[in-house]
């Protein structure tokens, strides 16, 4: 199995990726967005389902799986949105893009069901429900080369909860922005994101 793809530059936030594999595959012990300048580590023993053969769209994030699903089935446009089976695959889904501001879409009141860091700082952790199953999810607002929001939702079941929140609380604390040197379309050096240089590959 072989997976090739392509990055462009921060502002086009376009991907191609040609990937061979019907099924999941264990996770790179680190993800990096370069554009969105955000790193962390993933779960031990986590797997994630590559992006399908012709698939072109968006970085917006990824999805680690903390039980391995039976198939993996395509995806949609942002990388966040992974088809896989079964629905009920405990996972941790984590999702980027740009602070819109005013125009950004009201959230949902906030459960709080506990505290986690994230982003260096404490942050509450938001309780819901989704076809089943709970949801726990903290969001944060950061710099990259414009405003940016990260969120990292759990989606488990009570059986599996305290174990799972275990590696949420890990990946969730070990996020941090990082930085990525780039060229714009006139040759002009910049800087995208913050901190340290990001790790060199890890984005999937």
């Amino acid at each position: 199995m072989r997976r090739i793809g392509w990055i462009g530059l921060a502002g086009g936030r376009l991907f191609m990726s040609v990937a061979w594999a019907n099924g999941p595959l264990p996770a790179p012990a680190q993800y990096t967005t370069h554009n969105y300048g955000l790193t962390f580590a993933t779960p031990a023993g986590s797997t994630y389902c590559p992006l399908p053969q012709g698939w072109m769209g968006s970085d917006h994030g990824t999805i680690l799986f903390l039980e391995r699903p039976r198939a993996c089935s395509g995806a949609g446009y942002p990388s966040s949105g992974r088809d896989f089976s079964p629905t009920s695959t405990p996972r941790i889904e984590v999702y980027y893009a740009y602070w819109m501001g005013e125009d950004e879409p009201k959230p949902p009141p906030c459960h709080v069901d506990g505290w986690t860091s994230l982003m260096g700082q404490r942050r509450a952790i938001c309780l819901g429900h989704r076809n089943g199953m709970i949801t726990e999810a903290v969001s944060a607002r950061y710099a990259a080369d414009l405003a940016s929001q990260v969120t990292v939702t759990l989606v488990t079941v009570t059986a599996r909860r305290e174990r799972d929140l275990a590696a949420f609380n890990t990946l969730a604390a070990s996020m941090q922005s990082c930085a990525t040197h780039f060229k714009d379309a006139a040759g002009k050096a910049f800087v995208n994101g913050t901190g340290q240089a990001c790790p060199a590959d890890g984005w999937f």
